[in-house]
């Protein structure tokens, strides 16, 4: 499951775990003394659990804004051109293979995927608990569908529903395990009690619930996945590169959810000092140490915000560098497809010549940066659209197989250079807008950080 993070459930987290390990050492080993009291041995823990958990929060934090990154940057592609031993992403309809579907256990409801939990109420001396007697999923081969065609979604070894409970059973098997794979499965019920007998004409409740999940067919799913290829069908799987994500909703509003998680990177600096606060109280109260000295732990947070500050700012700079590099490899790929057209003219004597010294034309590239590049497509689509609709005034070059797969390539590339570009754009805002907010327009300009050119959208 890809961590959701945020800045209160960190530090919920941490409050938990300082007060847990804090009761459990007071009712455990009540006798338990440290130089500095009570009082010291309470700012120990709060200062190693805010220190620890800052480090480890902000290696999760770094892991998923990196993951987000890829997934982002990828563009979804029709199914027909997903390339194996590639990452791909697509969008389309859930369909099972063969007409062949599960039924949920409880509900009953047919679907691809189920996942069914139940969990038993038992009693432990005076206190009792819910412990999980039963976690079984289970699906059938099932693919996805778009208008240009189907691509088979392999769920082994996924590592959540979003259900809160582990995925067991069924979906672990022979391949390497994966993290962060998960499914955006339906929620059919959660923890609802079953009914138990009827005492006095009143139904009881037993000390029985049930959870149960689904994956239905029919519905649109926006799919991240590596494309495999065995006996000649391809299929879409986790992969040591990108989890695989099936997800009910588009891919913003997908990674809308991970937004939130972005002021991590600001606010772990002041968990951090709160920490490195702790701690200092503690020395002040065990060995004495002075508090004129807190200014230590303060140029520690510091020195952290500008060594912190200037990685991001290198991070973000190398990503707008890495999405116009994107763009420039479509422009390659489509000028690399402009002889597809050549050869579909070939043989139409009465405008060949016209239409293939236009081509030559379009083709004729000089060596220019990636932004003189952009201009440079902008100027030659104009004319490109031109040359086709003259090509699509003969109709038998029209209806031929070569032109239509130029047509459809063509029409994929320019898709894709529409998207990087907005990816682009995007990426730089985030660049610009984070070297100009405040205090990190100091490190920007100490170190000569400046804001980058947008490209501007046909």
């Amino acid at each position: 499951m890809v961590e959701r993070l945020s800045f209160s459930k960190a530090l919920a987290t941490m409050i938990f775990s300082s007060f847990l390990i804090l009761i459990i050492s007071f009712v455990f080993y009540p006798g338990i003394t440290l130089p500095g009291g009570i009082l010291g041995y309470i700012f120990l823990i709060l200062g190693i659990v805010f220190i620890g958990g800052t480090f480890h929060y902000s290696r999760v934090w770094a892991s998923t804004d990196m993951l987000i990154y890829k997934i982002a940057r990828q563009p979804i592609i029709p199914v027909k051109y997903c390339t194996p031993g590639t990452v791909a992403q697509v969008y389309g309809k859930i369909k099972s293979v063969d007409g062949k579907l599960l039924v949920s256990p409880l509900e009953k409801k047919p679907c691809v995927f189920y996942h069914y939990i139940k969990e038993e109420y038992r009693q432990h001396g005076k206190s009792g608990s819910w412990v999980v007697v039963e976690n079984k999923a289970c699906y059938v081969p099932f693919k996805v569908v778009d208008d240009s065609g189907e691509i088979l979604i392999n769920l082994r070894n996924v590592d959540s529903d979003l259900s809160g409970y582990a995925v067991e059973g069924a979906l672990r098997d022979k391949y390497p395990d994966y993290d962060n794979s998960e499914i955006d499965a339906v929620k059919l019920c959660y923890r609802k009690r079953l009914p138990g007998p009827k005492i006095l004409g009143l139904r009881l409740y037993s000390n029985v619930r049930v959870s149960e999940y689904i994956l239905p067919e029919g519905i649109d799913v926006f799919v991240n996945g590596y494309v495999f290829e065995e006996d000649g069908k391809k299929y879409l799987a986790e992969h040591a590169s990108t989890p695989l994500i099936i997800s009910r909703k588009k891919k913003e509003a997908y990674l809308e959810d991970f937004a939130k998680g972005d002021n991590f990177f600001y606010t772990s600096n002041f968990l951090l000092m709160l920490g490195l606060v702790a701690l200092f109280l503690f020395a002040h109260y065990s060995i004495g140490l002075p508090l004129s000295l807190l200014f230590i732990p303060l140029l520690l947070v510091l020195a952290r915000m500008v060594y912190g500050t200037y990685n991001r700012m290198v991070e973000l700079q190398n990503r707008c560098k890495n999405a116009l590099h994107q763009i420039s490899i479509e422009l390659k790929k489509r000028n690399n497809l402009i002889p597809m057209l050549a050869n579909v003219v070939k043989g139409y004597a009465n405008y060949e010549q016209l239409v293939l010294k236009r081509l030559t034309a379009l083709r004729t590239t000089k060596k220019l940066g990636i932004l003189e590049q952009i201009r440079e497509y902008d100027q030659k689509e104009k004319e490109l659209v031109k040359l086709i609709a003259k090509v699509e005034q003969y109709p038998k070059l029209k209806a031929s197989k070569l032109f239509l797969e130029f047509a459809t390539r063509l029409a994929v590339i320019e898709k894709n250079i529409a998207y990087f570009r907005s990816f682009y754009n995007k990426t730089v805002l985030k660049y610009n807008t984070f070297i100009e907010l405040f205090p990190f327009v100091i490190v920007a300009k100490a170190f000569g950080f400046k804001k980058m050119e947008y490209l501007k959208l046909r």
